[in-house]
């Protein structure tokens, strides 16, 4: 799977992980590092390592609270990638067919519970 999202978001030079940071900061704006890192399933130290290139490149800020927001660029960058994001969502959802489909979200339910 993570070969399919590289393949569609190798030009943009972002890794699948700072897409995903990226998207959640986007969806739910004010969240902390450790929260991110609670809903990615990711280690405190992977997160700050992506951090760092989003804060590079000015995708995304933090305030004076810790609270992380994206910045208009990086509301401006993920307009660009959305299409190539959702081509990579219809090649995955071909290869895992229905029956891959209902595994994931019975996985992804047990995880939320």
């Amino acid at each position: 799977m993570s070969q399919i999202f590289r393949k569609y978001l190798l030009e943009f030079g972002l890794t699948n992980s700072q897409m995903s940071i990226l998207f959640i900061v986007t969806k739910k704006g004010d969240v902390t590092q450790a929260q991110l890192s609670k809903m990615l399933y990711l280690e405190k130290s992977t997160i700050s390592r992506n951090m760092r290139r989003l804060f590079e490149k000015e995708y995304i800020f933090k305030d004076q609270n810790q609270i992380i927001n994206i910045t208009e660029k990086g509301k401006s960058f993920l307009e660009q990638i959305v299409p190539q994001w959702e081509e990579a969502m219809k090649e995955s959802r071909e290869l895992l067919k229905q029956d891959g489909l209902q595994a994931l979200d019975l996985v992804l339910s047990k995880l939320v519970e």
